[in-house]
């Protein structure tokens, strides 16, 4: 939980001192932070090793991650001064990372 709480702080900060990505690069972020954060953490300690990870074990462990990512995203944006609809671009977001899963499941 507290990967998750600090991955949000960290983006909403970067997002006040002026860095200003889409969508897809703030979920991307937001989710590559949480896999670090937890995973990192879990190898380190030695509770895991992803290396020994089956695809449908990344799957199952990647596919939360996303969906804090987007949530997380849509958080933010929703929290942004400008009052933007961002309501599209975050379903376009929804749309690719659930075309990434499916190449990732069937490939």
């Amino acid at each position: 939980m507290a990967a998750g709480v600090g991955m949000g702080a960290v983006l909403g900060l970067a997002l006040s001192c002026g860095w200003r990505p889409g969508n897809a690069v703030l979920t991307a972020t937001a989710t590559t932070g949480a896999l670090i954060g937890t995973n990192g953490l879990m190898t380190v300690l030695r509770v895991t090793d992803p290396r020994t990870w089956s695809r449908s074990d990344w799957v199952a462990d990647i596919v939360p991650h996303v969906a804090y990512a987007l949530v997380t995203v849509a958080v933010v944006r929703g929290l942004e001064s400008d009052q933007a609809d961002h309501a599209g671009e975050i379903r376009t977001g929804i749309r690719q990372c659930g075309t990434a899963l499916r190449h990732a499941l069937c490939s």
